[in-house]
């Protein structure tokens, strides 16, 4: 059995975890920039690319889950052919009832006081 989802079931927050990997990499631009050749240790260029590069790993594992998540909404396979027949069948049948209830509207109204 499959698990189907609906789009608001969705997990599609990315853009604060974007924000983090671009202000990420603009404040290891400014700390490269700013500092001095001997003042930059080597350790904190390492752990800061470490850092971005574990938030881009987090971020293209968020996509591969959007991927598979999306994969599972109801009626994704459904071509665009198909959406339009079912919707023509559903406009027929609404063409259907509405001039049924008209008829029903427009016949004699029931008398209890009419014996047979």
């Amino acid at each position: 059995m499959s698990k189907s989802l609906s789009v608001d079931e969705i997990n599609s927050e990315f853009l604060p975890l974007i924000y983090d990997i671009i202000r990420s990499y603009e404040r290891d631009s400014h700390e490269l920039s700013g500092l001095g050749p001997k003042s930059v240790s080597m350790r904190e260029p390492q752990q800061s690319t470490t850092d971005s590069n574990a938030k881009i790993q987090t971020l293209r594992d968020k996509f591969t889950q959007f991927r598979q998540e999306v994969q599972l909404i109801n009626g994704i396979a459904v071509t665009k052919e198909e959406q339009l027949k079912s919707l023509d069948t559903l406009r027929q049948q609404l063409v259907m009832k509405r001039d049924l209830l008209i008829k029903y509207k427009n016949s004699c109204p029931f008398d209890p006081n009419h014996k047979i």
